[in-house]
């Protein structure tokens, strides 16, 4: 099964349609020059503390996988933008939120993520380019650590950590402690009037080096600020207003060689900004990005231990074979397997990693659902089989939704077909899923997803049911 993960913050994307070399008209003399500061951080140091906070990140948001078309549009766009953008040469990531909101963030060292929410609100390709444009200005700039550094320039006793905890609180606080719930900690994405003017001016000589009309930038926000007011969307928040934003812009532009054939807008925008008002793509189980590995055998001998090893989740407890590897950690999607059932083996940090996999042939994925409010156990179960849909258009239900009890809570069961992992071009292979969703008190469900071929399913099935078994919902409104 391919579980599409969706984790919330953002705001960037891309285009799909290559640009050749030939349509980008180079800029041998910008008008404006980027401003760097004496940064306390070496590139290195930096590199390294924003990966760190980019799994945080991970861990508190429902980011889509690299693998959904809307973010592989995204990178594209960012790798046209990235191309031309001057200074170091960082090793940029592009990441799509899956949230409503409009906003878009960078950290230290080049990780860039953008809501799906400002895909939605942009009416162009240019437009989206934009914002893009503008957030990699700010890693150009390096403006956030350079901040800090003047902040905290005159302490005498303060090192790296320090720094981090002060350049990204919270993600400081996931990184000392484990959790932390980002949504409310992401001040450090507030930048000064300076560089919001920096990050425009630098932006639109990236947008039209890039090929784009460099009206793009101004145009999006313009738009967010019709909608939103001066103070109705984060990212304005985030991004304050210098002032006469379009007039120093304007001057910037005048200032730039004419060009011609200029992307203002691709059919690949309107494909994904399409896919993106449809929620097509977007909601599903949750969980981190996944390093792809070799494709997926069948394994010969797929029966499970009998002796069983616990795991304490946050919001629940549960057992498995300890034969096989648990991947996840109390805080986020878990995905359990043998050796040789998952394609991704990704893990980011001590024995239990953090990355849930993206292609699971052999084992169970428990995660979390919030279905709409209001949502009966029957209704929040089908929601959640029509997400799963999304990444799976094969899976169908092959009998009827069943009520069960799981350690006396209410709970629903479903049994499923769908393609497995294990197929070929030429050969198909069936799968086997169980879907057991359990009601929480809160109204949300916590699900569980028994995964096999169905020609190994029998024999797992036993070990299915001993996990059920011992799952066990804790007292809590999480």
């Amino acid at each position: 099964m391919i579980v599409r993960k969706s984790t919330l913050i953002g705001l960037c994307l891309a285009s799909l349609a290559a640009l050749t070399p030939s349509s980008a008209v180079a800029v041998t003399e910008p008008y404006y020059q980027p401003h760097y500061c004496n940064d306390a951080f070496t590139y290195k140091q930096e590199i390294a503390e924003g990966e760190k906070a980019e799994q945080a990140v991970y861990k508190q948001m429902k980011v889509l996988p690299d693998s959904s078309p809307i973010s592989q549009y995204v990178r594209q766009i960012g790798a046209k933008l990235t191309a031309v953008a001057p200074g170091y040469k960082w090793p940029y990531r592009f990441h799509v939120v899956d949230s409503k909101e409009i906003n878009a963030f960078a950290l230290p060292g080049g990780a860039i993520f953008v809501n799906t929410g400002t895909i939605a609100a942009a009416q162009n390709e240019s437009e989206l380019a934009g914002v893009m444009a503008h957030e990699i200005s700010h890693v150009v700039q390096r403006h956030s650590t350079c901040n800090q550094t003047k902040q905290r320039k005159s302490n005498v006793g303060w090192g790296l950590a320090d720094l981090l905890a002060g350049v990204l609180p919270g993600l400081g606080g996931v990184l000392a402690q484990g959790g932390v719930n980002m949504m409310h900690n992401l001040s450090f994405l507030q930048m000064s009037r300076t560089d919001e003017k920096q990050a425009d001016l630098l932006g639109t000589e990236i947008l039209a080096q890039a090929g784009y009309n460099p009206r793009g930038l101004v145009q999006m926000f313009e738009i967010i600020e019709k909608r939103y007011g001066s103070g109705g969307a984060q990212f304005l928040s985030d991004h304050p207003n210098p002032g006469n934003r379009v007039e120093y812009v304007d001057k910037e532009l005048a200032a730039l060689p004419v060009r011609s054939n200029v992307i203002t807008n691709t059919p690949e925008f309107t494909r994904i900004h399409d896919m993106v008002l449809a929620g097509k793509g977007i909601s599903g189980p949750s969980g981190a990005a996944t390093v792809p590995s070799a494709p997926i055998t069948r394994i010969k001998n797929p029966a499970a231990s009998t002796t069983m090893t616990s795991f304490d989740h946050q919001g629940y407890t549960l057992s498995y074979p300890d034969n096989w590897k648990l991947y996840g950690d109390s805080g986020s999607i878990v995905t359990i397997a043998p050796q040789g059932g998952i394609q991704a083996a990704s893990t980011t940090g001590g024995s239990q990693g953090n990355a849930a996999q993206d292609q699971v042939a052999y084992g169970v994925i428990v995660d979390g659902f919030q279905p709409d409010q209001g949502a009966s156990l029957d209704q929040a179960t089908r929601q959640l089989v029509a997400n799963l849909r999304q990444a799976n258009p094969q899976l169908r239900e092959i009998g009827s939704a069943e009520n069960v009890l799981v350690n006396q809570a209410n709970a629903r069961s479903v049994e499923l077909e769908n393609t497995s992992p294990l197929s070929t071009p030429t050969q198909p292979v069936k799968e086997r899923d169980w879907l057991v969703t359990v009601e929480r008190p809160d109204g949300e469900i916590y699900y569980l997803i028994f995964i096999a071929p169905e020609q190994d399913y029998r024999a797992l099935h036993p070990t299915f049911v001993n996990i059920l078994r011992s799952f066990r919902l804790k007292n809590t409104t999480q």
